[in-house]
């Protein structure tokens, strides 16, 4: 069957953000960690080459209909090879991701430069002085940025930008796990004193993504889950961190534009609470129930996600076949749900189980009721 045209691709991700029934299952993958053979398979370019070509007919094979973001910055591609690492000058491990390189931070803390924080850390940083930036600062930078995606990408899709660091993960880039979970143990009217700043500076971020001409879709992450559940308990979430999510989320609210929300790990517990808060919708990984998930909110929230990585990474071409099968017979007729492989689809995804899924995805979306 030929290649849909962008523009369709764009209406797609547009009404499915609204909502709206569309012609076929919209589709969204983080597609920059494959391999090169992958790159090479799919789009016949070399993306050591021309990043942007490969990634542009990335987008277009596969009819995808929504970015987050735009197309890789091609002076990160690395193509180090499989048993690439290093250790750069501040510390920190390069290691290979797909044709591009990531970098490894102690305990997670990847805004943070130096020695491993202390819970002493967390509760006496200084907030204030982090963001030296004004609001009107920040809108223009981020306005550069988002005219540079739509610009790259063109009419090829419906085009999200984000802030990675909606108000937990402030703590989490800044200090790692280990610190943010003793400080907020031992000391939680102190940890909670530093929410509230962080939950100033995240604000000053999204007024200035409100300010964005153009902007139809906005993501807010945070990471508060782990593969076995909540760092902190819901009820810890739900006094500290959900009662904050509306006032970081008002500027883009009252814009119109819908909030995405996205954690890593198991958010089955906390899901609803994010509804709550105001989110629109939800990007998740395969520990949540589809079932569960889109008896609860499917056709009235976006859904995204939900398909298997470690299967498609470990598993059989079969076994690939039937995520998609799974997710499309589940959620196929919501509006609103959009196929995606939870764990992004990284370079250690066999070709063969990786053609599979995605040949599934091309074959399968199309049986919409």
């Amino acid at each position: 069957m030929p290649v849909l045209s962008g523009s369709m691709s764009r209406e797609r991700g547009r009404a499915a953000f609204n909502l709206e029934k569309t012609d076929m299952v919209p589709q969204v993958e983080w597609y920059w960690p494959m391999s090169k053979e992958a790159y090479l398979n799919i789009a016949g370019i070399d993306p050591a080459e021309d990043v942007k070509g490969a990634a542009l007919a990335i987008i277009e094979k596969l009819e995808l209909d929504f970015s987050w973001g735009g197309i890789p910055d091609p002076s990160s591609v690395s193509l180090p090879g499989s048993d690439f690492s290093r250790i750069d000058p501040e510390g920190d491990r390069i290691e290979p991701w797909g044709v591009f390189s990531t970098k490894w931070r102690t305990e997670g803390a990847h805004l943070r430069v130096g020695d491993t924080a202390t819970a002493r850390d967390v509760l006496e940083f200084d907030v204030e002085s982090y963001e030296e930036r004004s609001v009107g600062e920040l809108a223009r930078e981020y306005q550069r940025i988002h005219d540079k995606n739509e610009r790259e990408i063109g009419d090829r899709l419906l085009v999200g930008e984000a802030h990675y660091t909606t108000l937990f993960h402030w703590f989490l880039g800044l200090f790692g796990w280990r610190a943010t979970v003793e400080a907020g143990m031992k000391d939680p009217s102190g940890f909670a004193r530093q929410a509230e700043k962080f939950v100033e500076l995240s604000r000053l971020h999204l007024e200035a993504w409100s300010r964005v001409r153009g902007l139809e879709v906005f993501i807010s992450h945070d990471d508060i889950c782990m593969s076995n559940g909540p760092i902190f308990s819901p009820r810890w979430y739900r006094k500290h961190i959900f009662p904050h999510y509306p006032e970081v989320w008002e500027p883009i609210k009252e814009r119109g534009i819908p909030v995405v929300f996205c954690s890593d790990g198991d958010v089955t517990s906390i899901m609803g609470d994010v509804f709550d808060a105001g989110a629109d919708g939800f990007i998740f990984e395969p520990y949540v129930d589809l079932e569960w998930a889109a008896d609860r909110w499917g056709g009235k929230k976006v859904l995204i996600g939900n398909v298997d990585t470690r299967l498609l990474t470990g598993g059989t071409p079969d076994q690939a076949v039937r995520e998609v099968e799974r997710c499309i017979r589940i959620c196929g007729d919501l509006p609103g749900y959009f196929i995606n492989a939870g764990g992004q689809l990284p370079h250690t995804i066999p070709w063969e189980n990786l053609k599979a899924y995605l040949d599934a995805c091309r074959r399968l979306r199309r049986r919409r009721g």
